[in-house]
């Protein structure tokens, strides 16, 4: 038997993410949720240290194609803004995303 056991991609990036610390009633959690669920469904990370700016958007985009049914516009930038905060505050994972959301980044919005 090899010593190397094969871990699959769902249960890295779900260790990766702090639901056994927050309360399952909480907003960080339902937002944290949402969030791992797109990254499982939607892209290919394995590590959250990866991670880029891009997919954040992705994410965004992912919302508009669904007309914002799901959650609001609102709702979608407060899920990456929770997301982003903990990749920040996490010693292992320690990514700090600069994302810019201001009216000024004429390019994001008119992307979308």
């Amino acid at each position: 038997m090899s010593a190397i056991q094969e871990i699959s991609r769902y249960d890295v990036l779900l260790s990766q993410f702090p639901f056994k610390k927050i309360p399952v009633n909480s907003i960080d959690y339902d937002s944290l949720k949402r969030m791992f669920d797109f990254l499982y469904e939607y892209t290919d990370i394995y590590q959250l240290a990866f991670l880029r700016g891009e997919t954040m958007f992705q994410y965004l985009k992912y919302h508009q194609t669904m007309q914002f049914e799901i959650i609001s516009f609102t709702q979608a930038i407060q899920d990456i803004k929770i997301f982003t905060f903990y990749l920040k505050n996490e010693r292992a994972i320690n990514n700090d995303l600069r994302l810019d959301f201001s009216l000024q980044n004429y390019h994001l919005w008119q992307s979308l």
